[in-house]
């Protein structure tokens, strides 16, 4: 999985409204700079607990770093650059499949202007 590209943005989804679950996302998932969860969960299994398990929150690629709330939340600490988010959701591919099997399908979207 190698993503040389300069924009992630996230797929969207989600419903209820605007307010639905608020307080259990403050509670469970990071506020900043972030794209929401950045894997799909694979069948039976949640792709945060996976990360959790493997010890991944705090593993950081220049100013992009795993939250050490939510496993699978990339958050820009303020300098992170695109480069360093796809360096970090590949280390994080990488090492899921490696250790265990499961192959992380990504949640957000990678996006390239066009030249």
């Amino acid at each position: 999985m190698a993503l040389p590209l300069p924009g992630v943005v996230h797929s969207g989804g989600g419903g209820g409204g605007p307010h639905h679950g608020r307080a259990q996302r403050t509670r469970s998932q990071p506020t900043g700079r972030n794209a929401g969860c950045v894997f799909k969960n694979p069948a039976g299994n949640s792709a945060g607990r996976i990360l959790d398990e493997l010890g991944l929150k705090g593993t950081r690629v220049g100013g992009a770093v795993v939250s050490p709330r939510h496993a699978n939340f990339v958050v820009n600490e303020g300098r992170a650059t695109s480069t360093d988010v796809l360096a970090l959701l590949d280390l994080l591919h990488e090492r899921v499949e490696r250790e265990t099997g499961v192959d992380l399908e990504l949640e957000v979207k990678v996006w390239r202007p066009r030249a």
